[in-house]
């Protein structure tokens, strides 16, 4: 295995492509002056997160290993969240503001009010919907992984790798557009929510679980266009081509998640529709990145 070649796949290169993009923020926030010692310390996690993907692809190509097979083919997908929580970050290193504000107004326009307050207000909390709604919001993960496992573990493997290569490569599209432009969402924005929080939900397990998981440091900055609503329906788009009974159970937690983005006040309608039409137009365009991508290094000898 020693002298063994690295050969990179798609998605490979993709993990490479945006640990080297946010490797290359932090530096630019460095040198802004910008930075301070939790960004000097992710500069290093996404700098050295790189050979060590290079060691597991080498190691999984020279090795029968099932377990290495599946962790080379799932391990950007353990990325996912600290690219999320540092787009916001990063957002918060390169901005002193957030655009809320616009965001709020256009909504007033189209909707003509503040529909977040008068549906908050309008919404009953009563624990049995609380518990309905935090699990709908937490199934989202469940759409990011267990699909792609499932046809993993089928043996289509090709088939469940570039499915991950287009639902991440939508989502690193996303996560460079928050910190560009971030908003926070209502939740933050509107002052009597932002005091209420989410301490008065009660409810049972994913209920408590979300309330912890929620906090201002990870919630501040990605909210238009809304990635649950967004990389929802194009995981489940890809889900329905392959799958139809799992589609249509996906299909009912989808509309329930997106009711529940709604319910917990985490975005703006606006946020919502945003997500929709990104949603739909990354189904329509990113998978032919991934065709291409798996095309030429199919014609590069390196995938079979």
């Amino acid at each position: 295995m020693i002298g063994a070649p690295i050969i990179l796949r798609p998605l490979d290169r993709l993990f490479l492509v945006l640990n080297s993009l946010y490797a290359c923020m932090y530096l630019l926030a460095v040198f802004r002056g910008a930075s301070d010692a939790v960004s000097l310390v992710m500069l290093l996690v996404f700098i050295l997160t790189m050979p060590a993907a290079l060691l597991l692809v080498r190691a999984s190509g020279g090795s029968s290993s099932a377990c290495l097979s599946w962790l080379h083919c799932f391990y950007p997908q353990a990325m996912l969240t600290l690219y999320f929580t540092q787009s916001i970050r990063l957002s918060r290193l390169l901005h002193t503001g957030t655009f809320d504000g616009p965001v709020a107004r256009l909504e007033e326009i189209l909707f003509g009010g503040r529909p977040v307050l008068d549906l908050f207000y309008a919404l009953p909390k009563h624990p049995v919907l609380n518990e309905l709604f935090f699990f709908a919001y937490f199934s989202f993960y469940l759409f990011l992984t267990l699909p792609w496992w499932l046809l993993y573990f089928q043996g289509k493997k090709r088939e469940a790798e570039e499915s991950l290569f287009t639902i991440i490569a939508a989502f690193g599209f996303l996560y460079l557009w928050y910190i560009l432009f971030p908003v926070e969402g209502p939740k933050l924005f509107y002052p009597e929510l932002k005091a209420l929080w989410y301490d008065h939900f009660s409810g049972g397990l994913f209920t408590l679980f979300m309330k912890n998981m929620f906090t201002p440091s990870t919630m501040a900055g990605a909210a238009l266009p809304s990635s649950h609503v967004a990389i929802g329906l194009l995981a489940l788009l890809l889900v329905r081509t392959f799958y139809r009974i799992l589609g249509r159970i996906m299909l009912v937690l989808y509309i329930l998640l997106v009711i529940s983005t709604v319910y917990l006040y985490t975005h703006y309608l606006v946020d919502i529709l945003a997500g929709l039409l990104y949603g739909s137009a990354a189904f329509l365009l990113v998978p032919r990145l991934t065709k291409a991508s798996y095309r030429s290094a199919v014609e590069k000898g390196a995938l079979s």
